[in-house]
């Protein structure tokens, strides 16, 4: 199996700076835990500094100019020509939140399109990794998984830990996303059944479509990374790695362990959500006698999605 590339995406003038900034941690966790695996960030035009580029190289992470991946691609072109705003998020003031999250994902399919790069883990700026992706990358390849994604809730996916096998893959999902937004903003909203349109109401929809059952997610590929405690192994081909059952956080943990960006102090959890984690613990386990991973009710955790941006409260080893 060809080896595994991780891709973040951090779009916008502001990428890696002011209130993105947090993104080194998720950086340095990454490299820590994947020594050896090629690294890569999507930026805007411009948005890469001298300073920056030098800090980027000493954790060897490659940094990708998303315009030179965009000329002439009719998807790309065709998600300008036909996306609109529908249930408007602003974080920090970010007019083009709703905009990027989504766009982040047409970066990584221009990526793999121009590279041809197969077996592409793709983790949020806020997330902190704990797994070694070659080898959760030949579990993926074992159980023939061509797209897979964590949901919270029934109604929201959340693309914080994505595993794609190819560009094939990511192009059929995110050419329906972009039919989606052709179909406008009424018969959109009627489609998803919901009066928020973004990345997460998309990417629910499209699980609820292919991945429903485990024998829709054999015939399509597309698969829900596990996300609660329910999840049996025996007959979950994604459940376990080696003798480790696996748990993915598309948010809940970080939520509810470090608490949200308006309230970091305080655990959040959604009546909504698909997994329960109150009066849980999280326990952290020597990996190899050097860095820390956590586990929950003896799962062991792939990745956490820090919500309120304090990813060095989640780090294996202590932040320089």
């Amino acid at each position: 199996m060809t080896d595994p590339v991780l891709i973040f995406a951090c779009l916008g003038s502001s990428a890696l700076t002011k209130h993105q900034s947090y993104i080194w941690q998720a950086f340095n966790q990454a490299r820590i835990t994947n020594p050896s695996i090629k690294i890569v960030v999507i930026l805007s035009k411009n948005a890469l500094k001298t300073d920056m580029t030098q800090k980027l190289e000493r954790l060897k992470i490659i940094p990708v100019n998303y315009n030179d991946l965009i000329h002439d691609n009719p998807i790309i072109k065709d998600f300008h020509r036909f996306f609109f705003i529908q249930g408007d998020m602003v974080p920090d003031g970010n007019k083009q939140f709703v905009q990027f999250t989504f766009e982040r994902l047409l970066s990584i399919y221009a990526y793999m399109l121009k590279t041809r790069q197969v077996h592409v883990f793709h983790i949020e700026n806020d997330n902190m990794l704990y797994i070694d992706l070659q080898e959760l990358g030949r579990r993926m390849n074992d159980c023939e998984v061509r797209l897979a994604i964590p949901k919270a809730s029934n109604d929201l996916a959340i693309f914080s830990f994505i595993y794609i096998k190819n560009v094939q893959a990511l192009e059929q999902f995110v050419q329906w996303c972009v039919n989606v937004f052709r179909l406008g903003r009424r018969n959109a909203i009627k489609f998803l059944n919901t009066t928020y349109i973004n990345d997460m109401t998309l990417g629910a929809r499209y699980l609820q479509l292919r991945a429903s059952t485990a024998e829709q997610s054999k015939l399509s590929g597309i698969y829900e990374l596990p996300t609660t405690f329910e999840n049996d192994i025996y007959n979950c081909c994604v459940c376990s790695l080696g003798n480790s059952s696996l748990i993915f956080d598309a948010c809940v943990l970080g939520q509810y362990f470090g608490g949200t960006y308006a309230k970091p102090n305080k655990p959040h959890w959604e009546s909504n959500r698909l997994l329960d984690p109150r009066g849980e613990t999280l326990s952290w386990r020597l990996l190899d006698q050097q860095i820390r991973v956590p586990y929950i009710k003896n799962r062991r955790i792939t990745n956490i999605h820090v919500h309120s941006k304090r990813l060095n409260q989640f780090a294996s080893l202590q932040m320089e």
